[in-house]
C-alpha cells in the first residue's frame, strides 16, 4: 500500500469535512442574523401600527418564537353522576350545596372530591368572578381553551359544576417553530380584525380546535389574543386567526 498517497487523500479528507463544517456553521450563523433582522423589523412595524391604529397593549407580549405542535383530543367523560350536554359538556348539580370557605385552597380541596383529573385543571382568575370560578386544563404549561370546569357559587357555596375534559395523545406529535406573538399580533391589525381604539388586555399561548361532532378532536397551536369585547385565536404554526369570539362571562 503506498502509505504517502493514503496520507494525501485522509488530509484532503480532513480538509473537505472542516470547509463543510465551516460552511454549515457560517449559514446557520447567517440565518440567525437573519431571524434576529426580521424580528427586529416586525417589532418596530407592529409598534409603528399600534401608535397608528391608537391600540393600547396592557399586557406582555413574549419574544421568543415558540415550538409548537397539534394535539388529538379526545372527550373524556365524566363519571355516572354527571349529566350530558348537547354539547358535549357535563353539568353537576350540588345539593346540598357544601360549603367551600372563601380561600381557593379549600375550594381546590373540595373539588378534588368531585373532579376527576382535577389537578389537570388551572385557576384563571382573569375570567372568574366572585360567583363563577373558571379553571383551564392543561397539557404541559399550556392551557387547553376548549376545556374547561366552571364553577358555580352562591356565597361560600358550590351550587353546581360545569366540566369539558379531553384525553390528549400526542404520540405523532413533531414540535416546530411557531410564529412569535408579535407577529399573531400585526397580522390581526393588518386584516383589520381588531379596531381603531382597542386595547389588548391578555395574550396567550394554548391550544385551540373547531368544535364538531367527532370522536376525536384537533386542537391547534394558538396564541389567544384579548380585548375588552372580543377574544381572538392567532395559529401559532402558520398566523392564520379564526372568527372573533365576543368576551363575556356567563
Amino acid at each position: 500500500m503506498d502509505w504517502s498517497k493514503a496520507k494525501t487523500i485522509l488530509i484532503l479528507a480532513f480538509l473537505a469535512l472542516n470547509l463543510f463544517l465551516a460552511a454549515q456553521l457560517l449559514q446557520a450563523r447567517n440565518e440567525q442574523s437573519d431571524n434576529i433582522n426580521s424580528a427586529k423589523d416586525t417589532r418596530r412595524e407592529l409598534a409603528q401600527l399600534l401608535q397608528d391604529k391608537e391600540i393600547t397593549v396592557t399586557t406582555d407580549l413574549p419574544s421568543e418564537p415558540p415550538r409548537v405542535t397539534y394535539l388529538e383530543a379526545k372527550p373524556a367523560p365524566p363519571d355516572n353522576d354527571w349529566e350530558s350536554n348537547t354539547d358535549g359538556s357535563y353539568e353537576r348539580n350540588l345539593q346540598p350545596a357544601p360549603e367551600a370557605g372563601t380561600s381557593l385552597h379549600r375550594l381546590n380541596r373540595l373539588l378534588r372530591r368531585y373532579v376527576d383529573h382535577f389537578d389537570d385543571f388551572q385557576y384563571d382568575p382573569g375570567e372568574s368572578s366572585s360567583d363563577r370560578k373558571v379553571y383551564y386544563q392543561y397539557w404541559g404549561d399550556r392551557p387547553l381553551f376548549d376545556a374547561r370546569l366552571q364553577v358555580r357559587m352562591k356565597g361560600d357555596r358550590v351550587e353546581s359544576l360545569h366540566l369539558v375534559r379531553f384525553k390528549i395523545n400526542d404520540e405523532n406529535s413533531s414540535p416546530q417553530q411557531g410564529v412569535t406573538s408579535h407577529t399573531a399580533l400585526l397580522s390581526l391589525i393588518e386584516n383589520r380584525r381588531i379596531q381603531k381604539g382597542s386595547t389588548i388586555t391578555s395574550m396567550e399561548l394554548g391550544y385551540h380546535g373547531p368544535s364538531y361532532d367527532a370522536e376525536v378532536r384537533i386542537l391547534h397551536p394558538v396564541w389567544r389574543i384579548k380585548t375588552v369585547d372580543k377574544t381572538y385565536y392567532v395559529n401559532a404554526l402558520t398566523g392564520g386567526s379564526d372568527t372573533a369570539m365576543n368576551t363575556k362571562k356567563p
